[in-house]
């Protein structure tokens, strides 16, 4: 048991100590905290870049309107031109359907007829092949073989 008593009193000593050690060092940085919020700051800094933000915001405010602007008036352009271009299609379509057509309405005049003239073979001193029923009745016989 003697043992064990021996090395419990350092422990104790050194817990001690570590005790005390964390009270000094947030006192300290209590009385840190509390002499920061007491003691006066110097904001010339900090209000020259708050109004130099302030001044560009604005800045980019202003034109973004003049952006916003101007794309208005360039649709509402657009939106005209297109719906004049229309009006004139229409117009167009219009005066071009009012118009009279260039075509007359009476009926067209027949254009002559020519006969053709007939043909006229060289005289070969013969006389046209007469042919009678029966060979004629032959050779379409002979075709219609062949074509079977």
């Amino acid at each position: 048991m003697p043992d064990d008593t021996t090395d419990e009193a350092p422990k104790g000593a050194f817990s001690k100590l570590n005790a005390y050690k964390n009270i000094i060092l947030a006192l300290a940085a209590l009385a840190t905290a509390v002499g920061s919020w007491f003691r006066p700051q110097d904001d010339t800094k900090t209000i020259a870049s708050h109004e130099y933000q302030e001044e560009e915001i604005t800045q980019l405010s202003q034109t973004d309107q003049d952006l916003h602007d101007k794309m208005a008036a360039l649709q509402g352009y657009v939106k005209a031109y297109v719906e004049s271009e229309r009006q004139k299609e229409l117009v167009e379509a219009a005066e071009k359907a009012a118009a009279p057509r260039s075509r007359s309405r009476r009926a067209p005049e027949p254009s002559p007829v020519v006969e053709p003239a007939p043909i006229k073979l060289p005289d070969m001193g013969q006389k046209p092949q007469q042919f009678s029923k029966k060979s004629l009745e032959a050779v379409m016989q002979q075709r219609q073989q062949v074509k079977e």
